[in-house]
């Protein structure tokens, strides 16, 4: 799936655990509701994104939660490089009431492992590159994943 130009690799496996939806985004949104035309994030580039951006494409990775059916309160994996599209991911988690948990980007294999099993994450999003790790990992611990992007 492609988020801007920012390539990754989503996993998902559904879930029976739920939680309350998150109010959190609710209350950010509020605030910046008359900002939306402002700049957000400015990259050495000089490519800009605004407020407006972030409602957009949080809206659209939210809904695409809902489509794979991930429920609130699912746990979402996040191996990536700091990014604006990272940014908007969480956003979207935020929105959608799923638990955005970060990977550091330098984890070694075992690390990862770890984490996963202990973690059980319904949608992990990593590099294409990265996909065949958590592949092995889930298979290991009996998850079921498939790629979708």
């Amino acid at each position: 799936v492609s988020v801007g130009s920012y390539n990754v690799r989503l996993l998902y496996k559904k879930t029976a655990e739920t939680r309350e939806n998150a109010i959190c985004y609710t209350v950010f949104r509020n605030r910046l509701s008359s900002r939306l035309s402002e700049t957000l994030i400015e990259l050495p580039s000089g490519l800009k994104y605004s407020f407006s951006d972030l409602e957009e494409i949080s809206s659209r990775l939210s809904s695409f939660f809902e489509h794979l059916g991930l429920k609130p309160g699912d746990r979402i994996l996040v191996q990536a490089e700091k990014s604006p599209e990272v940014v908007f991911l969480y956003a979207a988690c935020l929105r959608f009431g799923a638990i955005f948990t970060p990977t550091d980007p330098s984890y070694k294999t075992r690390e990862l492992e770890y984490i996963c099993h202990d973690l059980k994450p319904a949608l992990i999003v990593c590099k294409p590159e990265d996909q065949q790790i958590f592949m092995t990992f889930c298979s290991k611990s009996s998850q079921t994943l498939k790629p979708i992007g």
